[in-house]
């Protein structure tokens, strides 16, 4: 499939299951980042028991011509994690412009049910993270409504798929410079 590929289907079918996600007539998903997301969430409910997904937002006051900081950003998260929570961080990204002039990122990570029930320590680890040392200022974590899912298997699945798909939305991508990515995603385990 061509990674430029649209869907304005209100259902996505990913290894033989369908997922609900979130479409309009003016702005589809594009499939790549939907297949990404699902891969990811699907390989990391193979590998635990339970997985904890958490969806937030990154913004920055500055304009920046690459994807190199939110390399750094997950980078430096991983060792976090992996130090406060004794598990691997698996992620999805996303970048928007649309009309702001800077752009700004849609995330969602995935981390061991069983290390993570609740995400007030981790919302004070994305700060210090993102927000701190010389971002501070330039840089805020976006928290949005509803953010964290507990999914056992594949019927609790879909609250949090049709979530991400928010992420694979059409409007606001492709508007970067060529060194910026629209989407970057954590290597399947």
């Amino acid at each position: 499939m061509n990674r430029k590929h649209v869907t304005y289907s209100n259902y996505y079918e990913y290894q033989n299951n369908i997922y609900e996600i979130n479409t309009r007539k003016s702005s589809g998903c594009f499939t790549s980042i939907l297949k990404a997301g699902i891969a990811r969430l699907n390989q990391c409910l193979k590998y635990y028991k339970r997985i904890f997904v958490y969806f937030f937002g990154l913004h920055s006051k500055r304009e920046i011509n690459n994807s190199s900081h939110i390399t750094r950003f997950f980078d430096r998260l991983k060792l976090r994690i992996k130090d406060k929570y004794t598990c691997d961080l698996h992620y999805l990204g996303a970048r928007e412009q649309h009309k702001a002039d800077t752009q700004h990122y849609h995330l969602m990570i995935i981390l061991d049910g069983d290390k993570i029930r609740h995400p007030k320590g981790l919302v004070e680890l994305l700060r210090a993270v993102w927000e701190g040392g010389k971002n501070k200022g330039l840089n805020t974590i976006g928290l949005v409504e509803k953010p964290y899912y507990m999914i056992k298997d594949q019927s609790t699945l879909g609250e949090a798929v049709y979530r991400m798909s928010y992420m694979a939305k059409e409007r606001g991508k492709g508007n970067r410079p060529p060194q910026a990515k629209d989407y970057g995603a954590s290597r399947l385990v």
